[in-house]
């Protein structure tokens, strides 16, 4: 006997739905009855079979379903009928004892056009399947989908992360696409709603957290650091540069192992102490700070890789074999003294405790320094004593640090423009 019923579901119903949402939901629903159901498409029709217990029609009823076993929310097979319909997809639907064909139809109950379900009797005894006229383009996207179907490459199988840069996967469909240096794989079906049309964001953000946290493979860790260093352009929109979190305690070592593979043993991170990074850099360490994303610094910070702050503080007295005064020439003493007369009241204010005369900086310094200040000393070198105006010249700028500012800023080539501009004004008053 065959029968129709009506359902109160309009065609204007999930407007955003195409064949594509309706063949996912089609093939979602046949994995979730069977891990091993049969997908293919030949001579313009889709072809979806299940070896599962078929079909009840207390299904059919809106609110009932096979929860968990047909699909996950009971409804998708309903809404595939209804946007197949919709747009003229001719579809079949054969289950244990009947068969079902949705159709439109215009409701004298309901005075609108409603999806109709005409099912008539079979003698299938196992399973169900369901067959779409469709273009073999329409059914390569729905099956490209599915992992099982279209299996991407793991970069880590046990963390669920994929070769696939900005997929993002729940329970092995796809569902979005983010801007990420991997693909993501989410097994908990919550991340997304009923017609896996919006996406639990933070839901999302919590996984990465957890998977980022928990990675074991340098090859990945290496990965995430290197192109970070590579691609600074990327850090304000990939995913992973906004995960801050604090790597598991046995995995800590590797971040700073990985961290030191790629900058170097003599490697930390600043902490915004730009004097101190300077110091460091002419110390032959190298600085990395603005070629790391902000949160990727909290994993490698929290991981113990060192802050240059740490490594001044452990350093402690800068170790500079300096020049005893009592070894100066005259000549350079009164180079020396003068060169002290003219720069101390220019940078009144200046935290500076000594001035110190080296031989030479240590050859892990950069060997074009004539003056370094650290650790609030001036250094000069010996050689430049030769010279008053270099001498003077090389004192006020190391002051200038003395009062705050850091090289290669506009408030230190402000300040040295305002102090030349004093030395100028009182030249000019003594030759007149």
């Amino acid at each position: 006997m065959v029968t129709t019923l009506e359902y109160p579901l309009s065609p204007k119903y999930i407007p955003n739905w195409t064949i594509g949402e309706a063949l996912r939901e089609l093939i979602a629903n046949a994995f979730d009855v069977d891990a091993d159901a049969k997908v293919s498409w030949s001579d313009g029709v889709a072809s979806i079979t299940d070896s599962g217990a078929g079909i009840a029609k207390s299904f059919w009823v809106i609110g009932e379903g096979n929860h968990g076993e047909i699909g996950q929310f009971g409804e998708g097979l309903k809404m595939a009928m209804l946007v197949l319909a919709r747009d003229n997809y001719s579809v079949t639907v054969e289950t244990v004892g009947y068969t079902v064909v949705p159709s439109l139809v215009y409701s004298e109950q309901y005075e609108a056009k409603v999806l109709a379900l005409t099912m008539g009797g079979n003698i299938r005894d196992e399973g169900t399947s369901v067959k779409v006229e469709c273009s073999h383009d329409q059914f390569i996207d729905a099956h490209n989908r599915f992992l099982r179907l279209y299996p991407r490459p793991f970069a880590d199988e046990e963390l669920n992360i994929l070769r696939d840069p900005g997929s993002l996967f729940i329970n092995g469909v796809y569902a979005s696409h983010m801007d990420s240096l991997w693909g993501y794989n989410i097994t908990d079906k919550t991340m997304t709603n009923r017609d896996r049309s919006v996406l639990d964001l933070d839901g999302v953000q919590r996984h990465m957290d957890k998977t980022i946290r928990a990675l074991s493979s340098p090859a990945l860790i290496y990965e995430l650091l290197h192109h970070a260093v590579m691609n600074t352009s990327d850090h304000g929109k990939l995913a992973e540069y906004n995960v801050m979190v604090t790597p598991i305690e046995e995995n800590r070592q590797l971040w700073c192992s990985v961290f030191s593979e790629i900058f170097g043993a003599k490697a930390c991170i600043s902490d915004c102490n730009t004097r101190n990074d300077r110091f460091l850099e002419t110390s032959g360490y190298k600085v990395v700070w603005s070629s790391l994303p902000y949160a990727t610094r909290h994993i490698l910070k929290s991981s113990g890789v060192p802050t240059s702050t740490q490594i001044i503080k452990e350093m402690g007295e800068i170790p500079l074999a300096y020049v005893n005064e009592y070894d100066l020439t005259e000549d350079e003493s009164n180079v020396l003294g003068i060169a002290v007369a003219i720069a101390e009241p220019l940078t009144k204010g200046a935290l500076v405790n000594n001035v110190r005369v080296v031989d030479s900086f240590p050859s892990n310094m950069n060997q074009d320094m004539m003056g370094l200040y650290a650790n609030n000393d001036v250094y000069l070198l010996r050689s430049i004593l030769g010279s008053l105006e270099e001498t003077a010249g090389v004192l006020i700028h190391e002051r200038i640090h003395g009062l705050g500012f850091d090289d290669a800023t506009v408030a230190f080539e402000s300040k040295m423009t305002e102090l030349l501009g004093v030395l100028a004004t009182k030249a000019s008053q003594v030759e007149e």
